[in-house]
């Protein structure tokens, strides 16, 4: 997991926070957390996944916000499904390990490993008649965005808690 344990938690308005880096102090490394009408959580700035920023589905708010989610969980809320080399080598291992393939598609599984990184077309090309043409391995949210996003949300927990800690 991203290390943000530094982070400074700081509200700029009445549903407005901004997590900074110490080390900074400005806006560099920074990252805004909003909570919108609807309700809905925007996280930008220069930390941020997605590189410009994500947008919660509705229903979620700073309560929600509050406690601790796992990755994957903020995932479904937070990001866009894409496709990630990280991710379709993951699932193609994942296979290999089970070994719940015929021994063609596993063979086709091990020779793509051994080709490297490259893109989802090429994967497509490589896995033709093993009948994962259709639901081609790499899909899902991209595991870097969904550590640093449970990274954001879980210090932005901790702070928002301690600092209602100290308060009441």
């Amino acid at each position: 997991m991203i290390d943000l344990s530094n982070g400074v938690l700081e509200r700029l308005g009445e549903d407005h926070w901004i997590l900074r880096d110490p080390e900074h102090g400005g806006l560099i490394n920074s990252t805004h957390i909003s909570f919108l009408p609807g309700p809905r959580i925007a996280v930008y700035g220069d930390l941020c996944p997605c590189k410009h920023g994500v947008i919660s589905a509705l229903g979620y708010g700073l309560p929600w916000f509050s406690r601790p989610k796992g990755a994957s969980y903020l995932g479904e809320k937070f990001l866009p499904v894409v496709w990630t080399w990280e991710r379709a080598e993951s699932e193609l291992r994942w296979h290999l390990d089970n070994d719940e393939d015929d021994a063609e598609t596993l063979n086709k599984f091990r020779e793509v490993l051994e080709g490297g990184d490259f893109g989802a077309g090429q994967l497509y090309e490589d896995l033709e008649g093993t009948g994962y043409e259709d639901e081609l391995p790499g899909y899902g949210y991209d595991p870097q965005d969904e550590r640093l996003l449970q990274a954001i949300q879980h210090r932005f927990a901790a702070a928002y808690t301690a600092m209602h800690a100290e308060e009441g």
